[in-house]
């Protein structure tokens, strides 16, 4: 013991709901020796179900210990290793998928981002079943489950080329008050947090080494207050889960059955667990000393231990999705009466394959007085036994961004696990490219992305560092978070070099032309904002020949006229223009296109808003007053006569059908004979006319 120092001596804290425990000790090859340990138990209920109530009361109880561990040592210790409770460890499932780049290797960082990718997930999920309580939870590490490349399972993705590649993990997270209560009890007796694992972890650790792990094996340890479980299959930690019953449900039942205070009850229990069949004496609450059959006792007590048994395996098996190999019991509760039967009938299990303790695997990893091998000291054993481990990492302190941060150094000391760890979140690590809009011109899909995300930064050591970069007790860390892209943004104007709509006239009647667009059917002006599903048709109406066409009027056989004088199809054009239609014999050949003398410019006129593209067309032929009688979507419909005798057009219709252009519902699809049919084409009798809304285009 004088050769001994706090600098080669690992001092491990197990926080238990009813006793504190204290262990000094250090790593000698592969053995760790056990110098001294000392237990002492709370006088009131300072430590609830594993998590600390009363700071103050268990700073008082901690303080105890670690004073009189420092007199048998001879100096005072200054750094611990503590374990926090399973009571509130959350632990979630979760998976993330993305694609590989094209021909190149998946790296290290790569991994690391697919990993981070879950852990998202998970936090998203907690989020929302947390009712945005999310942040309120720190992440404390995951265990890695399988890879996924292209859909088939794989050991490691390192090195490998494909398309996809996925991860299979388990996400474990504390409540952030945990973690702080655990440091301002350590606060106040002058520690300082070395490190922190799980309770379930540690007692793993010491029970189940890593060489048994691919068995499919079940370690629970039973507290006074919750009985802790973690399972291990393939080489891994496949999950940790926690029943909420444990030994103060023996113990209360003890108290009720013989009619004694709580301490009295657990002397009551332990004597038991020595010897069911030996008597008990005692003294109950009013003074009597009894003595009864310890058959007697357990007769009474034993519904409360079949149920204990019962949540326990249940926990296993629905967390398992059925009987592990073989399972552990450690803890206090661990030697309940019957229990170890109990458990293995409930499963289905052989009882030889249910173990009381495990202390076959604590002897190849720990040197230690002979009572300290035992169900009660897993837990804290393996707090010992997980620091060593670690040791390396020894006061693990860094700085992020000016603030300095004890990390639980037993997880992730990566950059990328630091960072996490400090409490930032996916979004701040990785960024979001803007989102993108999804659309069709003219029948044709197009996309509109998002700008892209600005990449986070990342600085260790005040030179630029990677994700995958090892962090070392000491380093300063510079981290500026990313920033989202922004939205893709595209209006119709976007779409066209000219976007204009102006007023001619055909045989007398005005007509909107130029460049114009309807969207999922429905007319929209320039300054309209493209969502991601329109479906979006540029119409171009410029020449006499397109004007014709438009309107559903063959050339062949007339000529047109513009302003009354010849003009080809490819004539251009411009607002006010009159156009009429003719025979071609009564007038010579027209010339192709605008003819090369100066013309005066007029503006195009603005068009009404919400009109039609193509408002009417007038048949000179049709000059008497009628009235027409035509069917509407399988509906008789009768058009009372014009004043003027002007005919009726084909948009005439849409005030009776039972559509609302203002409330897309798909693509507007316009009839008539069978035929498709423009806004402008005139109606005649017995017309059969169909609009309606097509949604699966």
């Amino acid at each position: 013991m004088d050769q001994l120092t706090e600098r080669n001596l690992i001092f491990a804290l197990d926080i238990g709901t009813r006793s504190v425990i204290g262990i000094v000790g250090y790593q000698d090859g592969d053995l760790f020796r056990v110098c001294c340990t000392e237990r002492e138990e709370y006088k009131n209920r300072a430590v609830v179900d594993g998590q600390i109530e009363d700071i103050e009361e268990t700073a008082k109880i901690t303080g105890l210990v670690k004073e009189r561990l420092e007199q048998k040592l001879g100096f005072p210790l200054k750094t611990v290793y503590i374990a926090a409770a399973g009571r509130v460890l959350k632990t979630m499932e979760s998976s993330h998928e993305v694609p590989v780049p094209e021909g190149e290797a998946i790296t290290g960082e790569f991994v690391a981002k697919l990993e981070l990718g879950a852990i998202q997930k998970a936090y998203g999920r907690l989020e929302t079943e947390g009712d945005g309580q999310g942040d309120a939870f720190f992440c404390v590490g995951h265990a890695v489950r399988g890879y996924r490349l292209d859909g088939y399972p794989i050991s490691t993705l390192l090195g490998h080329r494909g398309k996809t590649a996925e991860v299979s993990q388990i996400v474990t997270f504390l409540p952030r008050e945990v973690m702080e209560s655990l440091y301002a009890t350590m606060a106040l007796i002058g520690l300082t947090v070395s490190g922190l694992t799980l309770e379930p972890i540690a007692a793993m650790n010491a029970i189940i080494p890593p060489d048994l792990r691919k068995l499919n094996l079940a370690l629970c340890d039973i507290g006074a207050g919750t009985s802790d479980i973690a399972l291990c299959d393939r080489g891994s930690v496949s999950a940790y889960t926690m029943a909420t019953v444990a030994g103060d449900e023996i113990t209360e039942e003890v108290m009720r059955a013989c009619l004694v205070d709580f301490q009295t009850a657990e002397q009551i229990k332990m004597q038991l667990s020595a010897d069911i069949n030996a008597p008990v004496t005692f003294d109950n609450i009013l003074g009597f000393s009894q003595t009864i059959p310890g058959e007697e006792i357990y007769r009474m007590i034993c519904p409360a231990i079949e149920k204990l048994a019962s949540v326990i395996c249940e926990e296993i098996a629905q967390t398992n999705g059925k009987a592990p190999a073989a399972v552990f019991l450690v803890g206090g509760g661990s030697r309940t009466p019957t229990l170890q039967t109990l458990v293995a009938q409930a499963l289905g299990l052989d009882e030889k394959h249910v173990a009381v303790g495990g202390n076959v695997y604590i002897r190849r990893m720990i040197t230690a007085e002979e009572n300290l091998l035992s169900p009660e000291y897993a837990t804290p054993l393996g707090i010992a036994i997980t620091a060593a481990s670690q040791r390396a990492y020894d006061s693990f302190v860094v700085t992020v961004n000016d603030r300095k941060l004890h990390l639980f150094n037993l997880w992730d000391t990566s950059v990328l696990g630091v960072l996490q760890m400090s409490g930032y979140r996916y979004r701040q690590l990785m960024g979001k490219a803007g989102a993108s809009i999804s659309y069709t011109l003219n029948g044709e899909r197009r996309v509109a992305w998002g700008k892209p995300a600005r990449p986070a930064e990342v600085m260790l050591r005040g030179a630029p560092a990677a994700l995958t970069d090892t962090v070392q007790p000491g380093d300063v860390l510079t981290f500026t978070p990313a920033e989202c892209g922004e939205d893709a943004a595209l209006t119709l104007s976007d779409l066209a070099d000219v976007f204009s709509r102006f007023t001619v006239t055909l045989e007398g009647q005005p007509v909107s032309v130029g460049r114009f667009a309807t969207v999922n059917g429905v007319p929209q002006e320039k300054d309209y904002a493209i969502k991601s599903g329109d479906e979006i048709v540029l119409t171009r109406i410029a020449t006499v020949g397109q004007l014709c066409a438009a309107v559903g009027v063959s050339l062949d056989g007339q000529a047109a006229l513009v302003n009354g004088i010849p003009r080809g199809e490819e004539y251009a054009l411009a607002a006010g223009d009159a156009v009429s239609l003719v025979p071609a014999d009564e007038y010579p050949p027209a010339p192709a296109a605008n003819p090369p003398v100066s013309r005066p410019v007029r503006e195009p006129e603005a068009p009404s808003v919400g009109a039609p593209p193509i408002e009417s067309t007038h048949d000179s032929t049709a000059s008497q007053p009628r009235a027409l009688i035509i069917e509407l979507n399988g509906r008789p419909l009768r058009l009372p006569p014009r004043e003027g005798g002007l005919p009726y057009q084909f948009f005439d219709l849409l005030p009776y059908a039972d559509i609302d252009p203002q409330n897309p519902q798909g693509q507007i699809v316009q009839m008539l004979n069978g035929q498709p049919a423009s806004y402008i084409k005139e109606l005649q009798d017995g017309d059969c006319a169909e609009i309606f809304w097509n949604n699966s285009i």
